[in-house]
């Protein structure tokens, strides 16, 4: 949770603007609101604030009913009450509002400073539950998943070695043989697919070893430019090789999900524009250099780019903008699990809606006794 933004809500406007101040002084990102129904609309277009400061007693809508509004959008915050006495609602209205904490006005800057704190770390700790919680479910998933494509791994390979012999016995014609073995073609390829990220995933059997990483590069870029033929990818080789320890077929893999997140990218621009009939051409451009005894890697293009409300959340496991046709949300999620593995970095280097984004890798380089 990198920023720690809070609501702060008080009709003192003189309180609300020295406590402000020093909040502000202490790092957290302070908005401010004097009544409850500017603090409503706030809250409701900014999803990043995480906690709120609330007077309890204002005029027309209190800051009891203001939090009754906020609990029933259903957003994980930690509200903090502000009264002139201690616990002025009932235990049971505060448990059914979700009360974090009070502090009865006048408050010290100790005080509010401990509890914010103790706000977020609460805050902190229920998300990495979450995700651990989310973990342990989607490793159950992938291995019930993997159960069921290794039968139909097996079963395709006989069911195309029937579909062969019946058509050198003439029992199906030429155009229905050709469908017929098209199709399973694809769903090999799926079954094929689903099982890789699985082992990838959920197996953790990664073999780490000297490879020239440009070599591998190379590869996946004249590979990506026979698939990607409406797109020009760019890439102008300052070096012939380049050693780093890691798994080739993970590298690949990498190397993979960023071109296809790229091209996506650049399709969902296009599908952006297509009303205004404007020309877009697709570019990815690949460059690679070293900095600080390191290996980098950008991968730039000129799609759609990243919303900011995303930026937090985008190398997390299955989030996707792309819909579930088009993306499982496993892809930049797996690119940072697998980067973390290698003591490299993945990160978002620049993006800007309408114009592009670029993600750059950082693998080091290893030294001459490893």
């Amino acid at each position: 949770m990198n920023k720690k933004k809070i609501l702060f809500v008080d009709d003192d406007e003189r309180f609300l603007k020295s406590m402000s101040y020093m909040l502000k002084k202490e790092n957290y990102e302070v908005i401010t609101a004097i009544n409850a129904e500017d603090a409503l609309n706030i809250f409701k277009s900014d999803k990043e604030i995480k906690v709120l400061l609330v007077d309890l007693k204002m005029p027309n809508i209190s800051g009891s009913d203001f939090l009754k509004e906020v609990k029933d959008l259903g957003r994980p915050i930690r509200s903090i009450l502000l009264t002139a006495h201690h616990k002025e609602l009932t235990d049971k209205e505060a448990q059914e509002l979700k009360i974090f904490s009070y502090l009865t006005k006048p408050i010290g800057s100790h005080a509010i400073l401990f509890t914010l704190q103790s706000a977020f770390s609460d805050l902190e700790l229920h998300e990495a539950k979450r995700w651990k919680d989310l973990a342990f479910i989607t490793t159950e998933t992938v291995h019930l998943i993997g159960n069921k494509i290794s039968p139909i791994r097996r079963r395709i390979d006989e069911i195309s070695k029937i579909i062969i012999d019946l058509y050198s016995k003439r029992k199906i014609d030429k155009s229905n043989y050709n469908k017929i073995i098209r199709d399973i073609e694809i769903i090999k390829d799926g079954a094929e697919q689903a099982h890789s990220i699985k082992s990838d995933l959920i197996d953790g059997s990664v073999h780490k070893r000297p490879i020239n990483i440009i070599n591998v590069l190379n590869e996946v870029i004249t590979e990506s430019k026979a698939e990607y033929k409406n797109i020009d990818i760019i890439y102008n080789a300052n070096q012939k090789s380049q050693i780093i320890v890691a798994e080739e077929k993970v590298i690949k893999r990498i190397f993979y999900y960023l071109i296809k997140n790229a091209f996506q990218a650049i399709e969902d621009k296009n599908t952006l524009q297509v009303n205004y009939e404007k020309q877009i051409s697709g570019i990815i451009t690949i460059k690679t250099y070293i900095d600080d005894n390191h290996f980098i890697i950008d991968f730039e293009d000129n799609g759609c780019g990243i919303e900011e409300q995303d930026m937090e959340i985008i190398f997390k496991p299955f989030f996707t903008t792309k819909g579930a046709d088009r993306g499982s949300g496993v892809g930049l999620y797996y690119c940072k699990r697998m980067m973390d593995d290698l003591e490299g970095d993945i990160k978002i280097k620049k993006t800007k809606v309408g114009f592009g984004t670029t993600i750059s890798l950082k693998f080091p380089i290893p030294t001459n006794n490893q």
